[in-house]
């Protein structure tokens, strides 16, 4: 069991940007988890933010990838610090 638990830890620990964000969103469960949203959610209001202008793709990441990290960082209080590590 414990094997089994720090295999999916160590998975995700060394993700990051757009991998990071494609392992979360298609691995059952994490996505609520990391994001406190379930997947179809989150692909919603990405939807939604850019449909509306609110919310656009940069030089360096998609509006997806954007979303999700301010999603993780409100759900978690993460610092700024570990923000710029997952980018």
């Amino acid at each position: 069991m414990l094997a089994a638990a720090a295999d999916h830890w160590c998975r995700f620990l060394y993700s990051h940007g757009w991998t990071w964000v494609r392992e979360t969103l298609n691995t059952p469960g994490e996505s609520y988890n990391m994001f406190r949203m379930e997947t179809h959610a989150v692909l919603k209001l990405e939807k939604l933010l850019v449909s509306k202008g609110w919310l656009h793709p940069s030089n360096e990441m998609t509006s997806l990838e954007a979303l999700v990290m301010f999603l993780w960082s409100c759900a978690h209080s993460e610092t700024n610090r570990n923000i710029q590590k997952k980018h």
